[in-house]
């Protein structure tokens, strides 16, 4: 699938406050004593299965994560994530993923790597948000606002159970970005931010291409519970 007016906005976080949401076996991955959460946000454009490429779809979606440990591995958890079509049923039913359905508006100003403006309004029963980016023309400081690129993640299944899945994806190029946060339901609800609470760091890009290696598998034995 191609990923379009792709922003990423960070959080710094306590380590403790955390790990309170974290299932047993995961560590939060801390650099110099803090742990950071993101909401990862696009435009899911042509989402499709190699062998049905006739069959796509396309819609705004919302994620959110934070970075971990497990075992020898570094990855993901994945909380959640909004999507704005119906056919959300699909993945929650066949893969027991913690997708939920929001209207979702995503606006860009720019349509080049260039710069510009970045905004969006979700609405709904799980992840409503408000956000809003404006870029500085500069490239994303990784050393101020730690961020990894991770190509695995683990998330709670529907049925308790806890479920692994990995991606591929060429390294991601963001623009640096200001960011007001109106809004974030999920990391609220979670106490992991306050209302209102400035991220420590955003970034954006036009678009960049992702695969998604499905299907996910279980880790035998875990519980997200």
């Amino acid at each position: 699938m191609l990923l379009e007016d792709f922003a990423i906005i960070n959080w710094s976080v306590d380590p403790d406050r955390l790990q309170r949401c974290l299932p047993a076996g995961f560590e939060a991955d801390e650099q110099r004593g803090i742990a950071n959460i993101a909401m990862v946000a696009f435009k899911n454009h042509g989402f499709h299965f190699r062998g049905a490429p006739f069959a796509r779809l396309s819609c705004g979606q919302a994620d959110y994560r934070t970075f971990v440990r497990h075992g020898d591995e570094r990855g993901v958890w994945f909380f959640g994530g909004s999507l704005s079509s119906r056919l959300v049923s699909v993945a929650t039913g066949l893969w027991k993923m913690p997708w939920h359905y929001d209207s979702i508006d995503i606006a860009a100003s720019s349509n080049d790597d260039s710069g510009g403006r970045w905004s969006l309004e979700a609405a709904g029963s799980w992840g409503a948000a408000a956000v809003a980016l404006t870029t500085t023309g500069r490239a994303f400081p990784a050393a101020s606002a730690p961020i990894t690129d991770p190509l695995v993640g683990w998330y709670p299944r529907r049925d308790g159970g806890i479920g692994r899945y990995s991606v591929w994806h060429r390294p991601l190029q963001l623009l640096e970005a200001d960011a007001e946060v109106r809004r974030c339901d999920v990391f609220e609800r979670l106490a992991l931010i306050d209302k209102g609470q400035t991220p420590s760091g955003a970034g954006l890009q036009r678009s960049i291409e992702f695969d998604i290696h499905t299907p996910p598998t279980r880790l035998v034995g875990a519980s997200s519970r």
